[in-house]
């Protein structure tokens, strides 16, 4: 078990590690079923098949439309950075425009 929860709490570190210093609104899907209630209600073995079922189905596929990242209960999972668009936060936008203003008065 070890080996694919290390994988995927690799990735998840990753992630969280970039999106952190970025300004502004940012959004990290975690996809973690409950292998307590939802596999054993959907007969899908123990955690450890659940992990492995997860890791052996996802593919990294980064820019990819996020339309298409859609779950479905068959076939491959899409994970990956789909969006990464810097753009300026509200609070640096009040202060340009407050600013402009203030210093036409």
């Amino acid at each position: 078990m070890a080996r694919w929860t290390a994988l995927h709490m690799r990735r998840l570190k990753n992630s969280i590690a970039e999106a952190l210093p970025k300004k502004g609104f940012r959004v990290i899907e975690i996809i973690c079923p409950c292998p307590t209630a939802f596999a054993r209600k959907n007969r899908l073995g123990t955690g450890l098949d659940l992990m492995k079922y997860y890791h052996d189905n996802s593919i990294i596929k980064h820019g990819a439309d996020p339309k298409e990242a859609d779950i479905q209960m068959t076939g491959k999972i899409i994970v990956g950075k789909f969006l990464d668009i810097e753009r300026p936060t509200f609070r640096d936008f009040l202060v340009e425009n407050v600013s402009a203003q203030i210093g036409r008065k």
